[in-house]
């Protein structure tokens, strides 16, 4: 859901791949289970659902579809949120194919200016703070 949330914040709406199909189907079958496996509705109640009531029933679908756009929502939540560590890492991995765990931790924390950047314009591609990457052998 991640992915699709950063190509409509990044690039737009009109610039969505279909790249997010896999994230889709999995927070599909997720949010599925919740309801008619596990019992996590509310609506519905902590009961299973049979699959053949679960494909009828429109109360099912329902809330399938909540969760699922709840997710989707809170994973925009969490993109604009760190929109300038995204930006900076993907500008590094731009420069160089590969990142140490310790590299994407510090570009993932972006610097006061960044922040302001992306309140101010979060359409705008963002500044990076220089770092040293060491090479990888």
């Amino acid at each position: 859901m991640a992915g699709r949330a950063a190509e409509e914040i990044v690039f737009g709406n009109d610039a969505i791949t279909t790249g997010a199909q896999a994230d889709i189907e999995f927070a599909t079958d997720y949010a599925t289970r919740m309801v008619v496996d596990w019992g996590f509705s509310e609506k519905i109640g902590m009961v299973k659902v049979s699959r053949e009531r679960a494909e009828r029933d429109p109360y099912v679908h329902a809330e399938i579809r909540a969760i699922v756009a709840e997710a989707y929502e809170a994973a925009r939540s969490m993109i604009r949120e760190n929109r300038g560590g995204l930006v900076a890492i993907a500008e590094a991995l731009l420069d160089r194919e590969t990142l140490t765990g310790d590299e994407v931790r510090r570009l993932a924390t972006p610097t006061a200016d960044q922040e302001s950047t992306v309140a101010e314009a979060p359409h705008l591609p963002l500044k990076v703070r220089p770092i040293t990457l060491q090479p990888t052998f």
